[in-house]
């Protein structure tokens, strides 16, 4: 099971906001690429968990997940990914 260690506005797990195109695929490896309409002409890429939208400098810009049964989102020292949905909120809400 992979782990992102997810760290608000820099990072979730190796992924770091910022980071480039090219070197997001030599991490995670096999992708699809698409452009992302909603932000213009700029990229997109599909991996087996996860979806990096890129900015207009092939900086990674945010991140989306699927596939939360073979993954582990963790947010201080919580596994994000184990709670219900009303367990989220109340813990968001908490904060």
């Amino acid at each position: 099971m992979k782990q992102f260690l997810i760290t608000p506005l820099v990072s979730a797990g190796e992924i770091k906001f910022g980071m480039k195109c090219h070197e997001v695929r030599e991490l995670l490896g096999d992708y699809s690429e698409y452009r992302n309409r909603a932000k213009g002409d700029n990229t997109a890429d599909c991996f087996d968990v996860c979806h990096v939208f890129y900015d207009e400098n092939d900086g990674v810009e945010f991140i989306t997940f699927h596939s939360l049964d073979e993954i582990e989102l963790i947010w201080r020292q919580n596994t994000l990914t184990d709670m219900t949905k009303q367990e989220l909120i109340s813990f968001f809400s908490a904060l």
